[in-house]
C-alpha cells in the first residue's frame, strides 16, 4: 500500500481521470521546470491539466479505472495531459506547438475523442480550426448578407431623402415664381 503522500497523488490522478474527456501521455526528459511550467500555464488557460507523476502511480490509477494501456508506454519521465473539454482541437494545437518548440518532449500516445491516436494524428487534428473559430466563421457568413442588405436599405433611404428634398426645393422655387409681383 502506498504511503499517505502517494495515496493523495493517486486519488488526485483518479479524480482527474474520472472527469477527463481524454488524455495525452508524453515523455519530458531533458526539459526544465520553467518549460514544464509554461506548458502547464498554457493548458490551464484552456481548462486542461498537465500532471507529472510516477509511472507506477499512473498505472495504478488507470488500473483502478479500467483504462486499458500498454505498460511499455509508462517508462521514463512521464507527463499526462488531461483534456477536460469536448473540443479536442485546442489541446492538440497546444501540444503540437510545444513539441515543435521542445524536441525533448515526445508524445507516446493519446486518448482523444474516445479513441487512441498517435502523434501524427494529433498533428492532423491540430490543423483544423477550433469549434469556436468554425462557429464564428459560420456566424460571420450568415451576418455578411444581412449587413449588406441593411447597408443597401440605408443608401436607398438616403437617396430617397435627397430626392424628396430636391422635390420640396423645386416646389418652393415654382411657388415663388407663381406668386404675383405687386
Amino acid at each position: 500500500m502506498p504511503d499517505l503522500k502517494k495515496q493523495e497523488i493517486l486519488n488526485n490522478l483518479i479524480q482527474n481521470f474520472k472527469i477527463m474527456k481524454g488524455f495525452i501521455i508524453a515523455e519530458h526528459s531533458g526539459l526544465t521546470v520553467s518549460e514544464m511550467d509554461n506548458l502547464r500555464r498554457q493548458l490551464h488557460q484552456e481548462d486542461n491539466k498537465c500532471i507529472v507523476a510516477k509511472n507506477s502511480l499512473l498505472e495504478l490509477a488507470m488500473q483502478k479505472l479500467k483504462i486499458d494501456i500498454d505498460r511499455k508506454i509508462l517508462t521514463g519521465p512521464t507527463t499526462v495531459i488531461i483534456n477536460n473539454n469536448d473540443d479536442i482541437i485546442p489541446i492538440t494545437k497546444s501540444v503540437v506547438n510545444f513539441v515543435t518548440a521542445h524536441k525533448n518532449f515526445k508524445i507516446k500516445i493519446a486518448f482523444l475523442d474516445r479513441k487512441y491516436i498517435d502523434y501524427s494524428q494529433i498533428q492532423q487534428i491540430s490543423q483544423i480550426d477550433s469549434k469556436k473559430a468554425l462557429i464564428e466563421n459560420v456566424l460571420n457568413s450568415l451576418n455578411t448578407p444581412i449587413k449588406h442588405f441593411i447597408s443597401t436599405i440605408f443608401i436607398l433611404l438616403y437617396k430617397l431623402i435627397i430626392i424628396f428634398s430636391a422635390i420640396l426645393q423645386l416646389k418652393k422655387t415654382i411657388s415663388l415664381k407663381k406668386e404675383p409681383i405687386n
